[in-house]
């Protein structure tokens, strides 16, 4: 769950610093130099400079974490305060049983398709060895197609990393060989096109991919405002919440909200699954002058950990993130009580996001709030 780990020192703290190559020295650069590029500077710099030296940070190794060896620089020319819940779309029952009839295929019986009462919701099962299932109910998406593959657990990981830093890297589908990259662009590109109209106004980019033995690959991805992707990983409480009910009841319902994407491409081609517990609905927009830059960020974090760990960044990234209150009663769920969860405004913030290295798909982070200078360790 989210922790606070000390309150900020506004005063200048000399950082251990090395090249910009990521290799290690045995001296610390002088005192002069470290005050100048790192320190702890709450002072905001104008958006547009927020990656400003990003480069100069790669592979950088400091007394209590090491940057990641690529930093990856997104396009965006503006920053907000974002303001979303996560109410289900009034969106057209004609629209959605072609949405489902494109994902099943030529076995699509319009006979399965079911409206679920007044709500916006509508669900589809088919039986047999063909069996699909997808429904759009509450805000959220899910799809299924027969894979005996993955049930049998055959899969076998073959990849896996942040695409952006691995664009390049080849993939084999098969009898197919194709790219990172090219996998990024064909998941964001025909994921934007199945659901256009659904998604509001934000776009899908994809931040994780796992290719497997049998040619399948399952992408892990966010939804994206002007460039910026919300948060998509689960962390802290919302990891935790299907708990059972004396261990959810224990908890601090507080956590920071997630708005990802789960996909499988079956072979790089149909889709084998498609699932989101939310869609964001964006409420309001108050764009952001400035924010505290990434190089203004990594001395805020040097002043704060404390010295217990060395933590090994694998990735950090701009991120739009917020807490979000739950106040469900878990042993007592109603329509009612789901439509003012699901109404409830939620403000997101521009925060640093500095990954630690799992050696699988990381979610654990060290965030740094880009507006008031607040770290924050949020882990599963």
């Amino acid at each position: 769950m989210k922790k606070k780990i000390v309150s900020l020192a506004l005063s200048a703290l000399l950082l251990v610093s090395c090249s910009s190559g990521g290799s290690l020295v045995s001296e610390p650069v002088s005192d002069s130099e470290s005050r100048s590029k790192y320190y702890a500077d709450l002072t905001a710099e104008d958006v547009r400079q927020a990656y400003r030296g990003a480069d100069a940070l790669e592979g950088v190794y400091f007394d209590k974490f090491t940057m990641p060896e690529i930093i990856e620089v997104p396009q965006f020319d503006r920053l907000y305060e974002l303001t979303v819940n996560t109410v289900p779309a009034e969106y057209d029952k004609e629209r959605l049983k072609k949405l489902f009839s494109d994902l099943v295929g030529g076995s699509f019986d319009p006979n399965c398709f079911i409206p679920l009462g007044n709500t916006t919701g509508y669900v589809y099962n088919s039986a047999g060895e063909q069996s699909f299932h997808c429904d759009y109910i509450g805000g959220g998406f899910k799809f299924f197609a027969p894979d005996a593959d993955r049930s049998q657990g055959t899969q076998e990981v073959v990849w896996s990393g942040y695409v952006g830093v691995n664009g390049d890297q080849l993939l084999e589908l098969g009898d197919v060989q194709t790219s990172v990259g090219q996998q990024t662009a064909l998941f964001d590109k025909r994921l934007g096109d199945e659901f256009e109209g659904l998604f509001d106004q934000f776009d899908v980019q994809t931040e994780y991919m796992y290719a497997f033995g049998n040619g399948s690959i399952v992408a892990h991805c966010a939804f994206a405002f002007e460039g910026i992707p919300l948060q998509w990983m689960t962390t802290g409480l919302q990891q935790r919440i299907n708990a059972d009910a004396l261990e959810y009841a224990n908890l601090t319902k507080e956590y920071y909200a997630s708005y990802g994407i789960n996909a499988e491409l079956a072979g790089g081609e149909s889709w084998g699954m498609i699932t989101t517990s939310s869609i964001p609905r964006l409420i309001d927009k108050k764009e952001l002058s400035s924010v505290i830059s990434l190089k203004r960020a990594v001395g805020i974090l040097q002043s704060e950990l404390d010295g217990s760990s060395i933590f090994n960044f694998c990735d950090v990234r701009l991120i739009y993130t917020g807490l979000v209150t739950d106040n469900r009663n878990i042993n007592a769920p109603s329509d009612s009580q789901e439509e003012a969860f699901n109404s409830e405004p939620v403000t997101l913030v521009p925060m640093w996001c500095f990954f630690i290295e799992s050696g699988g798909n990381p979610s654990d982070c060290i965030k740094v709030n880009a507006v008031n200078g607040d770290v924050i360790y949020d882990v599963s």
